[in-house]
Formats: structure tokens, C-alpha cells, sequence
């Protein structure tokens, strides 16, 4: 597909892919923005550094794979001196474990412990700068069928066994989400916890260690509703909920997962017995308990 470069941002998204297009050449023109600041020495601002560092969001460029621009221009960095600038603090407000918590504490990097999601801490690296803890707040619409959630998100694929069939609308999720009339809520705002462990560790490992921090896996509806309003989330990583499942007729168990395969945005399942192993980098979806 051509699409002429006088084409506006706006006009971009009613092509075929055209947000899809319009994001990847906002990045490589940002991308270009940063390599000629460099060159002229001159400082990155905070907004820049987060984008090159990929925090919020994957840097997304034309063909397969990532710019190789970016790691050229990653190496070049003192990631320490960058830090400061991206936590927007001193060197001392930084802790990376539990005793070096104190009041004045902007930032955390270093493996989670008990209690640390009731701390008022910005921002929460398991590894710093690739496996911020992500905390987004997402409305969750019980009116809608479980379709129409998927709909929502707007996913290149998504696997067929996702169905109300498999994942029935628990009662339960609706009949906590009660106003104070007693009448059931239908759409309800959370905030949902995404976290990596940076570690290897089985399904049942990572459960007991969500709930150590005071966290439920998050349901299949919680996980639509996150990748419907932070669609680019799962370009960085697997997010998965553990709080839903289907177990198959050879006893299998499915867990439901976001992730990005060859550029496309994907609705999947992955296999969550207790024993399988799960990546360093992949993200667990997760809510206050």
C-alpha cells in the first residue's frame, strides 16, 4: 500500500492499517529527532529518554524486527545519569530494597516485596529500564457480552476457543460490583497491575507470589479491557491473566494472554498447569485484593 507523505495523521487511519502506519512513522521520525540531537550534543528531555528507553511503549518501525538505530543509540548512554532524569529524582531517593525505604522514596527498583503496592511510590522497576511495573486504570463494561469485549480491542487474531462457552460470565465477577442501592453496577473502573518477575517461574510460584503482595490474578474480562484502552502494552511483552481458564477435553488448561506476534496484536492461551514455566519478561496482570 502507498500512501503519499503529504498524507495527514489523520487521514492516515482510515487506510487499511493506517493507525498501525501512522505510529510507525511517528516513531522513526522521533527516532531521527533524537540521533541528530545527540550528534549536536545537545541534552534528551525526560519525554525523549522514556520514549527511547521503550517505558511507556515499544519504539515500532517499518519491516521486521526493531531499529537498529536505537540500541546503537542505547549503548552510547549512561543509563545511571539517564535514570535520574526518567524518575525525575536524586540518586538517594532511589531504592532497590525494602530496608531503603524512607519517605521521601521516588522510585524502587529491585524485586517486590509484601506491602509495597500500599507505599505512594511513582515508580516500581523490577528491572530498570525494561520491567516497570505497569498500573492502569480501565473501565470494565459487565454489559457488554464477552465478544463484544473482544470486539473492542481491535486484535489481528485471536484464538477460536475464547468464547462464552469456555469462559462463562462468572456470576460472582457482577454480584461484587454492587452500589449501595444493591442494584448490580455494569461498567466499573479498576486499576489492574501488570508485573514481570524477571525471573523464571512456575504458574503456581507466580500465584503465590501475586498474592504475597496482596494481588488476585486479573479475569479475561479485566485483560480485554486493558487491551482495548492500552492496545501497544502487549508489544512489549506477554500479559497474562491467571484469573481466568479453560480446560480442554485432554484436561488441558488455557490461560488467556495478550502478546504480539510478527506485528500482529494477538488474543491467545497459553498453557497455566501449576508446573509451566514462565519467562523472565512476561507480564502478569493483577488487581488489589
Amino acid at each position: 500500500m502507498l500512501i503519499s507523505p503529504m498524507c495527514s495523521r489523520k487521514k492516515l487511519k482510515e487506510y487499511p492499517n493506517g493507525e498501525k502506519y501512522a505510529k510507525q512513522s511517528a516513531d522513526m521520525k522521533r527516532v531521527t529527532a533524537i540521533e541528530r540531537k545527540i550528534n549536536r550534543k545537545e541534552l534528551l528531555t525526560k519525554d525523549e529518554l522514556i520514549f527511547l528507553y521503550e517505558i511507556e511503549a515499544p519504539i515500532q518501525g517499518f519491516g521486521r524486527g526493531n531499529d537498529p538505530r536505537v540500541a546503537k543509540i542505547r549503548e552510547t548512554r549512561n543509563l545511571k545519569e539517564d535514570a535520574l532524569i526518567v524518575l525525575d529524582c536524586r540518586l538517594d531517593q532511589i531504592a532497590t530494597s525494602e530496608k531503603e525505604i524512607r519517605p521521601d522514596i521516588k522510585a524502587y527498583i529491585g524485586p517486590l516485596f509484601p506491602g509495597i503496592f500500599k507505599l505512594h511510590i511513582e515508580n516500581i522497576f523490577t528491572r530498570f529500564p525494561d520491567q516497570k511495573v505497569i498500573k492502569e486504570k480501565v473501565e470494565v463494561d459487565y454489559g457488554q457480552s464477552l465478544e463484544q469485549m473482544i470486539a473492542a480491542g481491535k486484535y489481528d487474531w485471536k484464538n477460536g476457543d475464547i468464547n462464552e462457552k469456555n469462559f462463562p460470565r462468572k456470576r460472582s465477577a457482577k454480584t461484587a460490583l454492587k452500589n449501595i442501592f444493591g442494584k448490580e453496577k455494569e461498567k466499573t473502573e479498576i486499576e489492574v497491575i501488570a508485573v514481570a518477575f524477571g525471573e523464571t517461574l512456575t504458574t503456581k510460584q507466580i500465584e503465590d507470589r501475586l498474592d504475597a503482595l496482596g494481588l488476585r490474578p486479573a479475569t479475561l474480562e479485566e485483560l480485554l479491557a486493558l487491551g482495548a484502552a492500552k492496545p501497544d502494552l502487549q508489544r512489549k511483552s506477554w500479559i497474562v491473566a491467571l484469573g481466568s481458564d479453560f480446560v480442554d477435553s485432554d484436561g488441558g488448561r488455557g490461560v488467556p494472554c495478550l502478546n504480539e506476534n510478527s506485528g500482529r496484536r494477538e488474543l491467545g492461551l497459553s498453557w497455566g498447569f501449576p508446573g509451566s514455566q514462565w519467562g523472565p519478561d512476561n507480564r502478569f496482570l493483577a488487581v488489589r485484593k
